[in-house]
């Protein structure tokens, strides 16, 4: 029997799942490599096969219950005795503009991408983590939130909630496979390049387009600031290889930490947050984000 881990990353077609799934086959893994689109599926063959990896497109969409039932199936027909030692949920939906005026169906869009369709993949796969967990110990969930999922910055409100939401869970998650030998992480990078950050900037323009006459009174010059200020961190934002190592290290490691905070930006924003009074690091909160 190949005695190789099993990995299974979602939303693996670019950005960070797509690295962190590359770096998890390099570290000796099997990933099963998530996508939505023919053409990743396409693009992921064709990266595996020139570089040699054990890297396997697998179709899911989050939005379909049927697609994760599918997906899971065909990984366990694949897998058998073996199972799924880590399960990477990476996959997810940005979010940007005033609480105020935040359509309430685009908020529901984004905490069943980000939050309840996480569970689904996770409720989904736990027979095959189990299986995997039984003859070899450790088997784990690895999910990637945010530092949003600690700071909510002004018009990231949707978003800072869904990550919130994932660390919360992440938690109790952690406690309850405890007992069992397994483990629950989470990977909170800072400001990486990611394709999400491009369907963000997309997403916060049209944000910025539904204020309506009241939202553009009230915040469009706000906001505007804070789409300046979106531009420019995507602009001189760093490769994501720095979270695919965090995310590699949560796979290998006999006692994963509970988080991994990613980046100096990270780091700094917790450190501030936990040390400097409410109003001041608010006051910095906003200024950094183009509020003033």
């Amino acid at each position: 029997m190949d005695s190789r881990r099993i990995a299974v990353v979602t939303g693996a077609s670019s950005g960070i799942g797509l690295v962190a799934a590359v770096a998890l086959a390099r570290a000796g893994f099997e990933v099963f490599a998530t996508y939505r689109k023919e053409a990743d599926s396409e693009r992921l063959a064709g990266l595996a096969a020139r570089e040699h990896l054990a890297l396997r497109p697998l179709r899911l969409d989050l939005a379909d219950a049927a697609s994760i039932a599918a997906a899971v199936a065909e990984v366990d027909a694949e897998v058998g005795a073996r199972g799924v030692f880590a399960l990477v949920n990476n996959a997810g939906v940005p979010c940007s503009g005033p609480v105020e005026t935040l359509a309430l169906d685009t908020l529901r869009e984004v905490l069943e991408v980000n939050v309840v369709a996480q569970v689904a993949v996770t409720q989904a796969f736990m027979p095959l983590l189990r299986r995997a967990n039984a003859h070899t110990p450790g088997a784990r969930v690895i999910t990637v939130t945010s530092i949003s999922g600690q700071i909510a910055a002004p018009f990231a409100g949707a978003y800072a909630a869904s990550k919130h939401a994932l660390e919360a869970l992440t938690g109790s998650l952690r406690h309850e496979l405890r007992p069992f030998g397994m483990w629950a992480s989470a990977v909170a990078p800072g400001v990486f390049q990611s394709a999400l950050w491009q369907k963000g900037e997309a997403v916060a323009r049209q944000a910025r387009a539904d204020l309506g006459p009241a939202g553009e009174a009230h915040y469009g010059e706000a906001f505007a600031r804070y789409l300046g200020r979106f531009a420019r961190n995507e602009a001189k934002a760093p490769p994501p290889d720095p979270v695919a190592r965090a995310i590699v290290k949560a796979a290998c490691a006999g006692r994963p930490k509970r988080r991994y905070l990613v980046g100096a930006d990270a780091r700094a924003g917790v450190i501030a947050r936990a040390l400097l009074p409410e109003p001041v690091f608010g006051w910095i909160l906003r200024r950094t984000t183009g509020r003033r």
